[in-house]
């Protein structure tokens, strides 16, 4: 009988080690404390530049008046890596996730499709007060270097109640006014306006409206389409010298 001989190597057959090998290939190998933190120190290396980025950019638009355009694509400062821990607490856990950048746009100098939902309080001279709804169209123009300033126009209706001894009557009234608007800091910003209410009641009677109010516009919209908020105060030239307090929600699309 011929006998024959199986090459060994470090004791183990050369089929069993290279059946190990191939196991070996198929394991996952896992990340030494040395190389997780070699990963974290790049991915903050990227941070570190994606910041010093955002504030180059800044700069050149204080000294140009100018807001550069921004490069949204597919870049690594678009990844933040997160750390935690397992829910046993003995491991830590990195996860790279993709940074939420939000809906940017630039704000259009005209914009024609644009609305507002407010709360109005009404009171008057007479101690009455009530609280209405009111809706308006509000096309608005911005200009200047920076688009500091607005002109904006109001086209609105809400409701009214008259009650007293002689009368006591609900209607509606017609809002229509023009406003100028200053931008303090940022999204805040200023406006004066007047206008011309038109009532809808049995006299059927208009009166002029003096507006001031505070405001302040997002440099992102908020739940899609939600670009600003304001606050204004408006005397009404009535014999009631009826006052309102309206605080408002803008709407873009």
């Amino acid at each position: 009988k011929k006998k024959f001989k199986i090459a060994k190597t470090g004791g183990l057959s050369l089929a069993r080690q290279r059946a190990i090998d191939k196991r070996k290939k198929r394991i996952p190998r896992r990340l030494t404390e040395a190389e997780i933190r070699r990963n974290r120190s790049a991915f903050e290396e990227m941070d570190d530049l994606d910041k010093s980025l955002e504030e180059d950019l800044k700069e050149l638009e204080k000294s140009t008046g100018e807001k550069p355009e921004e490069d949204l694509g597919e870049d690594p400062a678009e990844y933040v890596m997160e750390k935690s821990r397992s829910t046993d607490g003995k491991k830590e856990i990195y996860k790279v996730r993709k940074r939420d950048l939000g809906k940017r746009e630039k704000n259009p100098p005209l914009r024609l499709a644009a609305f507002s939902g407010a709360l109005i309080t009404v009171s008057d001279s007479n101690d009455n007060s009530l609280s209405t709804i009111d809706v308006a169209w509000i096309p608005r123009y911005q200009f200047g270097e920076t688009q500091k300033w607005e002109a904006r126009l109001n086209f609105g209706v809400h409701s009214f109640e008259i009650k007293s001894a002689a009368v006591n009557e609900s209607f509606l009234i017609y809002d229509i006014g023009a406003y100028l608007a200053y931008r303090i800091y940022q999204g805040l910003y200023f406006s004066l306006g007047f206008g011309v209410q038109q009532w809808q009641n049995t006299a059927g009677e208009s009166y002029g409206t003096n507006s001031i109010g505070v405001g302040y516009q997002f440099d992102t919209y908020k739940l899609k389409v939600i670009d600003r908020l304001w606050l204004d105060y408006t005397a009404v030239g009535n014999t009631e010298e009826n006052k309102e307090i309206k605080f408002a929600l803008g709407l873009s699309f």
